[in-house]
């Protein structure tokens, strides 16, 4: 019988694989041309700037994460 659950969101994980990849910013992509159906989990991990929306700034958060340019 569970009592509590715990879920940890990494931020920019979008497949829940507990690593920021190119399948994340791609699927981030994906889900601001309504391409992708997330989780409300997975939309938490979306917004990597914490502003409560998903879109193309977040994106472009992962981008510049991916290459070394912004810290997530």
């Amino acid at each position: 019988k569970e009592l509590d659950s715990i879920i940890v969101v990494v931020s920019g994980d979008m497949d829940g694989d507990g690593y920021v990849t190119n399948r994340d910013a791609s699927r981030i992509s994906r889900y601001l041309v309504d391409k992708e159906s997330p989780t409300e989990v997975q939309i938490c991990a979306m917004d990597v700037n914490g502003d409560g929306y998903v879109n193309n700034r977040d994106a472009s958060v992962v981008s510049r994460y991916l290459v070394g340019k912004e810290s997530i």
